[in-house]
């Protein structure tokens, strides 16, 4: 059985999962990459959410750390 809280705490990162997935698909071509890119993103949000300012733009704060996670699959060093 899942635990609610973990889960109330996911939801604003899932929410955002669309726009993740258009903006890892845009960069990353490779439908593989862009999945990797999605669950980075998705992690990585999860892992920093209490950075987040209040009265910010949850999705202006989700947007560069999805197009940061897809360049850095899509494009290795």
């Amino acid at each position: 059985m899942p635990d609610m809280e973990t889960e109330e705490q996911a939801r604003p990162a899932i929410d955002y999962l669309p726009l993740v997935r258009r903006i890892a698909r845009g960069i990353a071509r490779d439908p593989h990459d862009a999945e990797d890119a999605e669950q980075e993103t998705i992690y990585l949000v999860l892992k920093h959410r209490g950075e987040f300012r209040d009265g910010g733009s949850f999705e202006g704060w989700v947007r560069p750390i999805a197009v940061r996670a897809s360049l850095r699959i899509a494009r290795p060093p």
